[in-house]
């Protein structure tokens, strides 16, 4: 592989690959070369589920295969673990030279022996008596209780003690009064000054799970609050378009997913605006493994057509989402399909998706894509799917009106009554 070509490949997305080696005949996906390609972008989840087991067994096939991209970065690999190897051994000399019982307490920490302690009050301290009232305060006497009040509001406020905790004690007890009082009186804001990002990602997710349970119940004014809550940690602390959180999939496993997702998996059309305005991705894809050993690959718009969320799906639409993407599956037998948009809402029978993604510009003509065991591909057309499987009058009419060939709608031999004669209407090239 030239330079010009690895330089152009390792740009791109998982799926961006494999649409370049379909394009360019030169290009071979089963290459050693193109595999470990592929196997970056596992590893730095680019279009595809981060892996690091997937990368490292790949990455081992290329350089048996006599990758010399594999090769080159195992080589790179091993001196940058050397070197740090020889950091550490260096760093552990400069250990034994500690006295034993300094040792494990961080270097910066035992460098701040010199630095004053600041000593909060719980109770009243004993202050020097005066000889009068006009006289000063003796020598490295105690400062006005003013300044000691205000020194010690500073220091809560720059310090609070385990803020996450607090807040997810408050949301966990489910209280509408605390959880308003919270909000109201500004102890939530005051809290998080002080949570790193770690911390901040604990409360959203925690959020998200009472925002869940308000929306179920109906409570709007409790949303509102909780939405706010979201957005105050979203905003200048962390980078939405980079934030994911750790739910459990339908195998009941753990598994980390951008934010929008979550956004879109509640329906929660004014917070997955939010989002979307601040940086999120509209073509995020999911990677996982559902039972039976099934891989899949599905991009957020075909979620929310699942579910057959019109409003949801226009907002991801009119914000930059790609009605071409199609969401792929591979079983462990080794079958393939490709589903577009247009298949997911001919399936849920919703003629107003259908009606978005045709004024969108999706091709009338897509579906579902799948591969024979000769490995041969068959395309079953979002029309083929309207009159044979769901037998939808509306839906096929739309597709027919926005140009879908006649062709597609497979055998007319057990189409009856008014979607015959809807059929009969166009002209076929073939019955």
């Amino acid at each position: 592989m030239d330079k010009a070509t690895y330089d152009q490949l390792s740009a791109m997305g998982y799926r961006e690959i494999f649409r370049a080696c379909r394009e360019d005949p030169t290009l071979d996906s089963g290459s050693p070369d193109v595999q470990f390609l592929l196997a970056l972008c596992v590893r730095d989840g680019r279009g595809v589920r981060k892996d690091p087991k997937t990368f490292q067994k790949v990455l081992e096939w290329c350089m048996e295969k006599g990758s010399l991209l594999a090769i080159g970065y195992r080589a790179g690999y091993e001196k940058g673990r050397l070197e740090a190897e020889q950091k550490k051994e260096t760093q552990d000399a400069r250990e034994d030279s500690v006295p034993f019982h300094e040792k494990g307490r961080p270097e910066a920490e035992r460098k701040k022996e010199e630095t004053p302690v600041t000593v909060l009050f719980l109770t009243r301290p004993t202050v020097p008596k005066r000889v009068n009232a006009d006289s000063p305060e003796p020598a490295g006497g105690m400062p006005d209780r003013g300044d000691i009040r205000a020194g010690n509001e500073r220091t809560f406020e720059q310090a609070p003690a385990d803020g996450a905790e607090r807040i997810r004690r408050i949301l966990d007890a489910g209280n509408d009064s605390g959880i308003r009082e919270l909000w109201e009186s500004g102890e939530f804001e005051r809290l998080l000054g002080g949570m790193d990002e770690s911390k901040r990602k604990e409360v959203l997710a925690e959020l998200f799970l009472l925002l869940r349970q308000y929306q179920q119940k109906g409570l709007q004014e409790m949303l509102d609050i909780s939405r706010k809550m979201i957005v105050r940690i979203l905003e200048g602390k962390v980078y939405v378009s980079d934030l994911q959180l750790t739910t459990k999939n339908e195998n009941g496993e753990e598994e980390t997913l951008p934010i929008l997702w979550f956004a879109v998996w509640l329906g929660d059309e004014v917070l997955a605006r939010y989002l979307l305005q601040n940086g999120a991705n509209p073509n995020l894809v999911r990677f996982c493994r559902l039972a039976g050993g099934v891989a899949l690959n599905r991009y957020v718009l075909g979620e929310c057509i699942l579910q057959a969320n019109l409003p949801m799906a226009r907002l991801l639409l009119d914000n930059g989402a790609n009605v071409r993407k199609m969401d792929g599956k591979r079983g462990a037998d080794g079958s393939e399909s490709l589903t577009s948009p247009l298949a997911y809402a001919v399936l849920r029978n919703s003629a107003e998706c259908v009606c978005l993604l045709l004024e969108k510009g999706i091709d009338p003509n897509e579906g579902y894509h799948y591969r024979d065991k000769e490995g041969k591909w068959h395309l079953q057309s979002a029309l083929y799917l309207a009159v044979q499987h769901t037998k939808n009058l509306e839906i096929a009419r739309l597709l027919l009106a926005g140009g879908a060939n006649p062709d597609t709608a497979g055998s007319l031999t057990n189409v009856q009554g008014e979607m015959l004669r809807l059929l009969l209407k166009y002209p076929r090239q073939s019955y």
